[in-house]
């Protein structure tokens, strides 16, 4: 069949990326007819893997600096340096030193991280000549509200009794007051962007320590607390309230922080499929392969076969889902893809499941395409 089919899936988290899951679909469809055109393109929401589908279009070089991490061991971590319409822009994830990968989650250890290795990214990003910085904040370990960001970008943050916090804590927990000006005039010309993977406020009871801090390693008792104190940040700030606002709440209120800094947040997909231009590659689709780790009722609300079967419907081109798990149930998602599937060949734990996942999704997409070959012949 001389068709034209788009690959664009998001990473499986601990397991393949975008580009390698990608790639392993296209191997399966050439496998089945050598004359199908596939164009793969690297996908993400915000979260892992957002630089890298950054640079798969915009190319330019990646920086590194050593910083710290959320419990302020000195690592090594990156960020992407290119130019977008014309700016020189750093591309920070935020995962790449703050990931809740890199440290344990228990309640000692949401007491002492903070966001303080993200400002130094940013710092160096600065002294890199940036212009624009881009934000991605999904994935991260701390709910500090941003303060450790800012801490590193020049802000000065106080308890109740006016005593300057340390930067080696988490200083939501004693957060009374703050000077932000330093942190601002740093900022000043800069076009500063946060790219969010969730629309979760700054706080309350949909806000980032009542639904994130948990995961993160949270008592009932420190989640109390922490939301207690973004909202003490929310009332500091009473000229630029931003507590309901989408995204604020994302990496634990990393987003409420870009907003004092002076920047502005955005949904991750959409940010990302404008960059990448992945509407004109839809257009140009006669059949898209999206999917992700886990297809499930979250998959609604912003993930990116939510998003790319979206789109895909608004363009009328059909739509097929490969997922390493797929719920029963997927709500308004179901109706969205034209089909979905499991790449799971058998039972198997967790390990065989990511042990095998390159060749199942590949074994899979070869299989479905040969169905849609039955129909194209």
């Amino acid at each position: 069949m001389n068709l034209n089919i788009l690959i664009a899936i998001d990473s499986f988290k601990g397991c393949l990326s975008s580009k390698k899951a990608g790639q392993m679909v296209a191997a399966g469809l050439h496998s089945v007819d050598s004359r199908v055109r596939t164009n793969i393109i690297q996908i993400a929401d915000g979260g892992e893997g957002s630089a890298e589908a950054i640079h798969a279009r915009y190319k330019g070089k990646w920086i590194t600096a050593h910083v710290q991490d959320p419990l302020h061991q000195l690592i090594t971590a990156k960020f992407l340096l290119t130019d977008i319409d014309g700016l020189q822009t750093a591309v920070i994830e935020s995962a790449d030193c703050l990931g809740i990968n890199l440290v344990d989650q228990q309640p000692s250890v949401v007491e002492r991280s903070s966001s303080y290795g993200l400002g130094m990214l940013i710092d160096k990003a600065l002294h890199c000549g940036a212009k624009q910085i881009i934000v991605m904040l999904g994935g991260t370990a701390v709910t500090d509200g941003g303060l450790g960001m800012l801490q590193a970008l020049g802000a000065r943050i106080y308890d109740s009794e006016k005593k300057e916090l340390s930067v080696r804590t988490n200083p939501l927990f004693a957060f009374a007051s703050m000077d932000m000006a330093p942190a601002v005039r740093r900022l000043n010309s800069i076009k500063l962007i946060a790219a969010s993977d969730v629309t979760n406020p700054f706080c309350g009871e949909k806000g980032a320590a009542t639904v994130f801090a948990s995961q993160k390693g949270a008592s009932p008792k420190q989640i109390w607390q922490l939301d207690k104190k973004l909202s003490d940040m929310v009332k500091w700030a009473s000229k630029a309230d931003f507590s309901q606002k989408p995204g604020s709440g994302a990496a634990g209120g990393i987003g409420g922080a870009c907003l004092l800094l002076g920047g502005s947040i955005h949904a991750g997909f959409p940010l990302i499929s404008r960059l990448i231009h992945l509407s004109e590659a839809i257009q140009q689709a006669d059949i898209v392969f999206t999917g992700e780790g886990c297809l499930d009722g979250q998959s609604n609300y912003g993930k990116v076969p939510f998003c790319i079967a979206t789109l895909c419907n608004h363009y009328q081109v059909p739509v097929i889902a490969l997922a390493g798990k797929r719920e029963v149930h997927l709500g308004k998602l179901d109706h969205l893809l034209d089909a979905s599937f499991s790449i799971q060949l058998g039972p198997s734990s967790l390990e065989t499941a990511i042990a095998c996942a390159e060749e199942n999704l590949k074994v899979v997409a070869a299989q479905v395409f040969r169905c849609l070959s039955i129909f194209n012949k």
